[in-house]
């Protein structure tokens, strides 16, 4: 990944604050102070949007034993908790589970279109490879309600191709 040259968070926590709808936000690597981020983990924390802020969204300017270096890493800890909280709520509002859930299960459909299939690309890439091999011909267009489908998802849910 290449370094960025953003050197102020204001901007992000503006966009966090007037925004409705966004999910996901990525802006590690960029040479950030700790008052800046906290003004964008403070944006975030009263976001009812907000599902998850990348955990590289920290200084690369580290403080130094000034009191008010100090002062920024003490509120950026208050923030950082309260931050956590507030993505736990809101997945638990977006979603009904929990964040660990959360992120293991449902945290793509943030990055990704709505209608992003259920099954992952393990069973597409096995397929492929069954094709190369001539033990079976390659789906380009999986029907409806299939047996993976099934397998995977279940009868109860349907999913938008």
């Amino acid at each position: 990944m290449r370094y960025n040259w953003l050197t102020t968070a204001a901007p992000f926590a503006e966009f966090v604050s007037a925004s409705t709808s966004l999910r996901y936000l990525n802006i590690s690597h960029n040479p950030l102070s700790q008052t800046s981020v906290n003004t964008l983990l403070l944006a975030v924390s009263n976001s009812d949007s907000m599902l998850y802020l990348d955990r590289a969204a920290r200084p690369l300017i580290r403080g130094q034993q000034d009191r008010e270096s100090v002062k920024a890493g003490q509120e950026s800890a208050r923030l950082t908790k309260l931050v956590r909280e507030r993505l736990r709520a809101n997945a638990m509002a977006e979603y009904g589970v929990g964040y660990e859930e959360f992120e293991a299960e449902y945290k793509r459909f943030s990055m990704s279109p709505r209608d992003v299939r259920l099954i992952d690309s393990v069973y597409r890439n096995r397929e492929a490879g069954m094709a190369k091999r001539g033990s079976e011909r390659l789906k380009k267009v999986w029907e409806e309600w299939d047996e993976m489908e099934r397998m995977v998802v279940g009868d109860g849910v349907k999913v938008t191709l």
